[in-house]
């Protein structure tokens, strides 16, 4: 997945199937990156890069910033459970 068209319409799906999006959420964004690729059903090397994928999360609106303890989160939305 190397298309820039293909891997924007890959994540609105994503978003769209597997998360809920709430003004207070967050998710970290190593965690959406890994649920990302897991679910793609792709191999590493022909999953789209985390640079790429957060830069397409951020343009679908959902900022992008560092936490106090160095770790970075997606706001405005959170993972589904399992089952939800």
């Amino acid at each position: 997945m190397k298309n820039y068209t293909d891997i924007k319409a890959y994540m609105t799906e994503f978003i769209k199937s597997h998360c809920i999006v709430v003004p207070e959420g967050k998710v970290e964004a190593k965690e959406l990156y890994y649920k990302c690729w897991q679910l793609s059903g792709l191999s590493a090397e022909a999953f789209v890069g985390n640079r790429t994928l957060f830069a397409v999360v951020e343009e679908l609106g959902y900022p992008k910033k560092r936490s106090s303890k160095n770790k970075v989160y997606f706001y405005g939305l959170t993972l589904k459970k399992e089952g939800e």
